[in-house]
């Protein structure tokens, strides 16, 4: 009998419900609060949408300690998974606040070990989190494939719940796709060594 070897699998970590709503509620009102003061950050990029990279690290902010405990705690499960013992720290934290048709182009996060993102407010057709395959382009695809699996995905899409989170090794090429949201959809992004 074959066996079938897992040799370069790429995990991702997906958990919902990581604070309550009224924490979450909390969060969401400090994003609105700290547009009106903080300039957009995050320059070089192809897109218009508000975040706070270089201008608001909210892992300096006492209003996100919750959510940052919540986060890093999340982190080093990820990282057991991964065979890691090691304590992992927040490098950084910035909030992102999607309007209609905002995206976010293909990027990786190249000073970090371990990428997340926390979902405060998802909208109704809010753009899905796109992951690349980091296995690299494939010169001959596979022919006539009529389930994709584990083992055959180029990329996955991931439309996230609100109060959720997914983190990833940062090496994992990603991006969010333009959203037809009617109202803003509000995540904070993370990296962590």
């Amino acid at each position: 009998m074959p066996q079938i070897l897992k040799i370069f699998p790429t995990p991702v970590y997906y958990e919902e419900e990581v604070v309550s709503k009224e924490y979450n509620d909390f969060i969401v009102d400090n994003c609105y609060k700290i547009k009106k003061v903080a300039t957009s950050g995050g320059k070089g990029w192809f897109t218009n949408l508000y975040n706070t990279a270089g201008t608001h690290n909210t892992i300096h902010d006492k209003n996100f300690n919750e959510l940052n405990e919540k986060i890093l705690y999340h982190i080093q499960e990820f990282a057991k998974v991964n065979g890691s013992k090691s304590n992992y720290k927040l490098d950084d934290g910035w909030i992102n606040i999607y309007q209609k048709s905002d995206y976010q182009e293909f990027h990786y996060h190249t000073s970090s070990v371990f990428s997340a993102v926390y979902y405060a407010k998802t909208p109704e057709n809010g753009g899905s989190l796109v992951l690349n395959s980091p296995k690299g382009p494939d010169m001959f695809p596979l022919k006539d494939v009529s389930t994709n699996n584990e083992f055959n995905h180029t990329w996955y899409k991931i439309q996230p719940k609100e109060r959720s989170l997914i983190i990833f090794r940062s090496f994992v090429e990603h991006m969010v796709e333009p959203g037809k949201n009617e109202s803003e959809r509000i995540s904070i992004a993370y990296n962590a060594s």
